[in-house]
């Protein structure tokens, strides 16, 4: 029975397509039926075009808002840029107030180790005057000189010996000489609060006697004393002696 009804069906529509376009061709009242019962399934012209209608005016509506938003994330992105750009120029300006900060400091600290020095060097100065008025021992001045010449990065060594023939002073005695020595580089020195001229007359002949028993050539000699006699200089010049009036002045 089925089968039957199905078999009716495709027959039905198989003389349909045949005959439908011919009818709907043909016959006007047919085709204004045709219509008539086909229009509740299809959308009507004007139905169709209110529907475009609206969908145009949502594009339109929906590009105004897009336009809007990008101005104004155009907007947004310009007020970054600009505090990006016055964030850098603070980060510069910081920069460059630390840097005056930093150089401040070091001149600072620079400044404090010059009047370091300064105190140290008027603090021998006055330990040389005490040591020349008998206010306190020569040696305790040397001592005072000899720390000022290791921190300033110098080795100083005792260096003793006993003149049997009297070269140095005329008659047989101890003699005492300091060398100074930097790395490879060596002084010959005397440390004392004042030099007189008979002073440095007695050092040269210390040197002399030193390179006769060393059996070496003394290449630098110097006096560290904060007070040498005026009538001393042409001596020492004669000699080829160098003065410093301070450890920190000693240079080898």
């Amino acid at each position: 029975m089925a089968e039957k009804e199905e078999g009716r069906r495709e027959e039905i529509v198989a003389i349909m397509e045949v005959e439908l376009p011919k009818l709907v061709e043909t016959s006007p009242a047919f085709r204004h039926q045709l219509l008539g019962m086909m229009s509740e399934y299809f959308v009507k012209k004007e139905d169709l075009k209110q529907v475009l209608d609206a969908i145009k005016d949502m594009q339109a509506d929906f590009n105004t808002r897009f336009e809007e938003h990008s101005r104004i994330l155009e907007g947004h992105s310009k007020r970054l840029e600009e505090l990006s750009r016055r964030q850098e120029e603070h980060s510069r300006i910081i920069e460059e107030h630390s840097q005056t900060i930093k150089e401040l400091v070091k001149r600072m600290d620079q400044h404090e180790k010059k009047l370091d020095i300064q105190e140290k060097r008027l603090e021998s100065s006055i330990r040389g005057l005490g040591a020349r008025w008998g206010l306190m021992s020569e040696e305790s001045f040397r001592e005072g000189l000899k720390d000022i010449l290791q921190d300033i990065g110098l080795k100083v060594e005792r260096y003793i010996d006993y003149d049997v023939e009297g070269y140095v002073f005329g008659h047989p005695d101890q003699v005492e000489l300091d060398v100074v020595i930097k790395d490879t580089t060596v002084m010959i020195a005397e440390i004392k609060s004042s030099m007189s001229k008979g002073d440095v007359h007695a050092f040269q002949r210390k040197v002399e006697f030193y390179e006769k028993k060393q059996n070496v050539k003394v290449e630098r000699k110097g006096i560290i004393a904060p007070f040498v006699d005026p009538r001393a200089r042409p001596v020492i010049e004669r000699f080829g002696i160098a003065v410093f009036s301070s450890g920190y002045d000693v240079q080898i």
